[in-house]
């Protein structure tokens, strides 16, 4: 009788242990999944915990920036630049909060950096181009398409048509389109289509 109290006090422990550690377990999974809510959420509580983490710097930039918290965005992608020098899609990623923000000469120069780093890296060359075009910087737009963008990706229609718009914008015509005419031939759709035919026919594009 002794043995049979002393098992079934024993399974009762047991028991007893195995539904605190899934009620422990199971509010720690409802913690997680209220830090998931959101990546903002998310990385703001990590990075309070980890500290001096150059990818969690960039993570959190990155979701303050889709947050339209450009200020504070630039902050902590500063801060990642900082812990990760080398970092080029860091350094891209600040330049997109400060082109956002409307600081075109600290974009450009976080663009470029990123390109020095790493001359492969697609998005940089890419972003640069349009932040030339938004602020209406055709020449500086058309030097870096003809020197670098284009001698790297000549069959990029993308570059091609943004080309276009930086001809269209120093009121050079006839080469807007044979850049539109390229960018058509390369990537064949309605939209490259549209710039070509209504440059030919003098209607306005951009």
């Amino acid at each position: 009788k002794d043995i049979v109290i002393k098992n079934y006090n024993i399974k009762k422990i047991f028991i007893l242990f195995s539904i605190l550690l899934i009620i422990l377990l199971s509010f720690r999974t409802i913690i997680r999944n209220t830090n998931w809510y959101s990546q903002l959420t998310l990385t703001s509580h990590d990075i309070a915990i980890s500290k001096n983490s150059g990818d969690l710097e960039l993570n959190f930039g990155l979701a303050l920036s889709d947050a339209g918290r450009y200020n504070e965005a630039i902050i902590h992608l500063k801060q990642a630049t900082s812990l990760m020098p080398s970092g080029f899609t860091a350094w891209d990623a600040l330049g997109g909060a400060y082109a956002k923000s409307g600081q075109y000469e600290n974009a450009v120069a976080s663009y470029k950096k990123a390109i020095s780093i790493n001359k492969n890296y697609y998005d940089s060359y890419k972003n640069l181009t349009i932040v030339y075009i938004h602020y209406k910087k055709a020449n500086d737009a058309k030097a870096f398409l003809k020197k670098e963008a284009l001698n790297k990706w000549p069959s990029d229609a993308f570059l091609w048509r943004m080309l276009g718009f930086t001809d269209v914008m120093k009121k050079d015509n006839k080469g807007a389109l044979k850049a539109f005419e390229k960018a058509y031939q390369l990537s064949p759709d309605d939209q490259h289509l549209y710039y070509y035919t209504s440059l030919k026919e003098n209607k306005e594009v951009i």
